[in-house]
């Protein structure tokens, strides 16, 4: 757990540490684009995504989730 709470943290300092001045500098990475916005934009359909599937392990399952009620 505590890596999960490290992962949250450096992903919060990252997207707060972004600004207007320096939303298209180059930031290289293995699963985005060259820049920041690149960036973000995946880590936000990243976690989306895994909700999505989280949403759809639930139903099957029987389980109405919370956000649905």
């Amino acid at each position: 757990m505590a890596h999960l709470r490290e992962s949250f943290s450096q992903m919060d300092r990252a997207i707060t540490s972004i600004d207007v001045n320096n939303l298209l500098e180059p930031v290289h990475g293995e699963y985005w684009g060259d820049n920041r916005l690149s960036a973000v934009t995946a880590a936000v359909w990243h976690i989306s995504d895994h909700y999505g599937q989280l949403v759809e392990y639930l139903r099957m399952n029987g389980t109405v989730p919370p956000a649905s009620q």
